[in-house]
């Protein structure tokens, strides 16, 4: 661990490839052997600090705040995603998962939000169309 430490402290911002092998292996070791999800999740915004769209890392993310109970982490790690994909049924796919964890924080401004977005990138998508309607669906006796 020491040494991938000082692997990234050498590489510093003149060999950034290495700097992030470095540092995507210290968070393998923290997410797995060490069980230390809060160096992970630093080690993780350490990368993101340089990249801020950096997918690998924000999926990362993601699932290390998954792990840790931290829900709104975690939902904007699936935002920040959300946000960068260029391919919009992969952006759909964020979305939907980011509208999942608003509903489930009982946000209501923030699924309507997600939700809309998604229709914005696949209008053809049925999906968000259908969760859209469900918010505003009223119950009947009929």
């Amino acid at each position: 661990m020491g040494t991938l430490q000082r692997i990234v402290e050498i590489a510093g911002n003149t060999d950034s490839k290495t700097r992030l092998l470095a540092l995507f292996s210290l968070v393998d070791l923290y997410e797995g052997p060490l069980s230390d999800l809060a160096l992970a999740e630093s080690t993780l915004v350490t990368v993101l600090s340089a990249e801020p769209t950096n997918k690998t890392a924000l999926e990362r993310l993601y699932g290390v705040a998954t792990k840790s109970g931290d829900k709104a982490l975690a939902r904007s790690a699936l935002e920040r995603l959300a946000e960068s994909e260029t391919d919009l049924a992969q952006r759909t796919e964020y979305l939907l998962r980011v509208a999942e964890a608003y509903r489930e924080a009982n946000d209501g401004a923030g699924l309507l939000r997600s939700l809309t977005d998604a229709v914005v990138s696949t209008p053809a998508d049925i999906r968000p169309w259908t969760l859209l309607c469900r918010c505003y669906r009223t119950d009947t006796q009929d």
